[in-house]
């Protein structure tokens, strides 16, 4: 599992008009592409299924659907992280506002120490309107189980 975080408003998948240009969108990759080696630096390209997770932080509502949130930044990272975003087998995409007493959850504490720190700042720096948490990883990390 690799995971890392950036603090930028996510695009929202809205067919040709999420991105202003190809410049708009190749800064927006190349900004998922360094956060992923910043926080892995022995990062590999994958293979074969994986799971992916996006959880986006605000604090303010821009009215961006949760779903249409991942799909922008499993577009950008194919060819970096993987050969191609269809093997994001299994996806999870939640939003939160952070506004209103938001409280960590427990299980954030089990991320690596430099992407929970990056975690405990974005809440610590009021001005900091945006932040994402990006995590993919073989969907058996996910565990998954069906017992039919």
């Amino acid at each position: 599992m690799v995971n890392f975080v950036f603090h930028r408003q996510p695009k929202a998948y809205q067919g040709s008009s999420t991105y202003k240009s190809k410049l708009d969108k190749e800064t927006y990759r190349a900004t998922l592409e360094q956060a992923l080696v910043e926080f892995n630096p022995s990062f590999e390209k994958r293979s074969g299924p994986l799971y992916g997770v996006v959880y986006y932080f605000y604090r303010k509502e821009l009215g961006i659907d949760a779903d249409n949130i991942s799909k922008p930044i499993w577009d950008c990272l194919r060819g970096f992280a993987y050969d191609d975003d269809s093997q994001v087998v299994f996806r999870v995409a939640s939003k939160y506002s952070v506004e209103n007493n938001f409280i960590i959850p427990e299980n954030f504490q089990n991320l690596p120490e430099s992407v929970y720190d990056a975690f405990i700042r974005f809440f610590e720096v009021a001005g900091t309107p945006h932040f994402v948490y990006v995590e993919l990883g073989n969907p058996i990390d996910w565990q998954i189980k069906f017992d039919w």
